[in-house]
C-alpha cells in the first residue's frame, strides 16, 4: 500500500490513514492522535508511523485533508485536551458526509 514517509508529514495537519484505531488523525511529530471508539466511550489515542518502527508503527498516511495547518499550537497537540477531541471528531464526521 502506498503511503506518505513520515518525512513528508507536517506537525499540526490532519490526514487521512490507515490505522488500527481511527481513519484520520493530526500529527504531532511524535506520532498521530486520533479519535479511538472503545466501549462506547470516544478518547484521543496516539498511534505512530510505520517508518518509526515496521514492527510496532501502525500508521499509514495517504494524504493531508485540509488545506492548512489545524489550529493549534505543538504545545496543544497532547491526549487530554479536550477542544482537540472536539475538532477531531468534527473533521471526522465532515469527512465521512463527503
Amino acid at each position: 500500500m502506498k503511503y506518505l514517509p513520515i518525512e513528508d508529514c507536517y506537525v499540526g495537519y490532519v490526514y487521512r490513514v490507515y490505522a488500527r484505531n481511527f481513519s484520520y488523525a493530526i500529527y504531532t511529530g511524535n506520532g498521530f492522535i486520533g479519535v479511538r471508539e472503545k466501549f462506547g466511550r470516544e478518547f484521543l489515542f496516539t498511534e505512530y508511523h510505520v517508518d518509526t518502527d515496521p514492527n510496532f508503527g501502525t500508521v499509514r498516511p495517504v494524504g493531508a485533508i485540509l488545506g492548512a495547518k489545524a489550529p493549534f499550537i505543538e504545545e496543544e497537540l497532547t491526549m487530554d485536551n479536550e477542544r482537540l477531541l472536539s475538532y477531531m471528531q468534527i473533521v471526522e464526521k465532515q469527512e465521512c458526509e463527503k
